[in-house]
């Protein structure tokens, strides 16, 4: 039986540092569920910025440790942002403080921040599954 706290075999590095080289490969990261850690507001932080802008805000809000996902999407008539950055606090208060800080540290316009209220589903996306 394989041992779950170390997945990959010393055979296996040489393969995994072919594909990190190769590209096929990013990083490796380390799971957290955020609410069972002590994280009770998870914070999706959205602003309606100029198209032409969204590169700069976002590489500005990117480079921020509070910033743990940071993505711009198309605008929709009933939803009227186009940047978003997740982040993770103890408290809602915490939360509303940091987006307040995110916005004026990286000049944003005013915007909204939505906190989870409750979590339906959290998975990994998962690439390489084994056959039965």
């Amino acid at each position: 039986t394989p041992d779950p706290a170390a997945p990959f075999r010393p055979e296996d590095l040489p393969q995994l540092r072919a594909w990190q080289a190769d590209g096929t490969l990013r990083r490796f990261a380390l799971l957290l569920f955020h609410r069972a850690s002590g994280f009770a507001a998870n914070g999706m932080c959205c602003w309606h910025v100029p198209e032409a802008e969204a590169d700069g805000f976002g590489r500005r809000l990117a480079a921020e440790p509070d910033v743990t996902h940071c993505y711009a999407r198309p605008l929709t008539p009933a939803f009227p942002f186009n940047l978003y950055a997740m982040i993770h606090k103890s408290s809602w208060q915490e939360g509303f403080d940091t987006f307040r800080r995110l916005t004026d540290a990286a000049g944003l316009p005013p915007g909204k921040v939505l906190f989870s209220t409750r979590e339906y589903k959290k998975s990994s996306v998962r690439f390489f599954l084994e056959e039965d």
